[in-house]
């Protein structure tokens, strides 16, 4: 099969990391015999031709693979620069983690609204565009202290955490006007869990890694890239369907679900996320790579079955 990896960096951030998980899986395909090419996004170019479109990679014409696995660093603009994986979806090219799915969780509330809608526990949120709503929205969580994240970010970036309304006051004007991308900000009730969370890597319908977080010294946040430390664990089974669902729900093939177990509520999605890093394979001694790559021959294998059957029956 000849696999092409869609890397799409961010503009902000070093991007070696997600390279590097690029490579990471384009290794463990050649190992499983499969012909693979890693593709920095930024490179395609579209021409439009009246009534065709072609697609252009370095300049050259692009050579249509059997598999795409889109892997999606950047945060903000992701509508607009993820706008090769639609047309490769138009072309029939099967993706993992399409292009629509990776929108909707690059968007923490949007990625609420869709878990919340079919009933699955999340962190009891109010949605603020200026601070008019403010007195309302603490009224909804029960008062101080309260977390706040902007809608786009991840590893633990544009998340602060307010024990008074003084302080939520001037921090919250400082979010919502560096927060130009959306203008709005995602106020949260704190869950005491000890300060720790539980990432789980779900790829398919599998858990095949998961891994307990915990937040370094005083701090509230435990993603390792700040500091936190992680350990395996084994989760109950109803933890993991939780992350399953959560997966299942926003239609991705790969996924980070990030959960806290409340004191008092049980476990709770906090977070999900289309492009988890790989450093849970240190921690676990899971090859996630391989797993993905065998979920990419399943999926392929499946829907040219699926092509078969239907071409039986004309």
């Amino acid at each position: 099969m000849n696999i092409a990896i869609l890397v799409f960096p961010s503009k902000r951030r070093d991007n070696s990391p997600i390279f590097g998980e690029a490579e990471q899986m384009a290794s463990a395909a050649k190992l499983r015999g499969h012909s693979v090419s890693v593709m920095d996004a930024s490179h395609f170019s579209f021409v439009f031709n009246g009534n065709s479109t072609s697609l252009h990679y370095k300049g050259q014409p692009f050579v249509e693979p059997d598999l795409a696995i889109a892997w999606v660093g950047m945060l903000n603009g992701v509508a607009e620069r993820t706008a090769v994986l639609q047309e490769i979806e138009l072309r029939g090219i099967p993706v993992l983690n399409k292009r629509l799915p990776v929108i909707r969780t690059r968007n923490k509330f949007q990625t609420m609204q869709i878990l919340s809608s079919v009933g699955l526990p999340v962190i009891k949120t109010v949605l603020l565009q200026d601070l008019t709503s403010l007195d309302f929205g603490l009224e909804q969580l029960g008062g101080f202290p309260v977390v706040a994240k902007t809608v786009y970010g991840n590893d633990g970036k544009g998340v602060a955490i307010f024990e008074s309304k003084r302080s939520l006051l001037s921090g919250l004007e400082l979010m919502l006007d560096n927060n130009v991308a959306t203008e709005t900000i995602l106020l949260q009730e704190f869950v005491k869990a000890n300060n720790k969370d539980y990432r789980l890597f779900v790829v398919g319908d599998k858990v095949i890694a998961q891994m307990e977080r915990s937040a370094p010294g005083e701090d509230f946040r435990a993603n390792l890239s700040g500091g936190g430390a992680g350990k395996k664990t084994d989760l109950p089974l109803e933890v993991q369907q939780l992350a399953i669902e959560s997966a299942r729900c926003l239609d991705l093939d790969i996924s980070g679900v990030d959960i806290l177990i409340s004191e008092d509520k049980g476990p709770i999605i906090c977070e999900v996320n289309p492009r988890p890093g790989f450093k849970i394979c240190q921690i676990t001694g899971v090859d996630v790579a391989h797993s993905i790559i065998e979920h990419a021959e399943y999926k392929a294998g499946a829907l040219a079955r699926e092509a078969q059957k239907l071409a039986a029956n004309l």
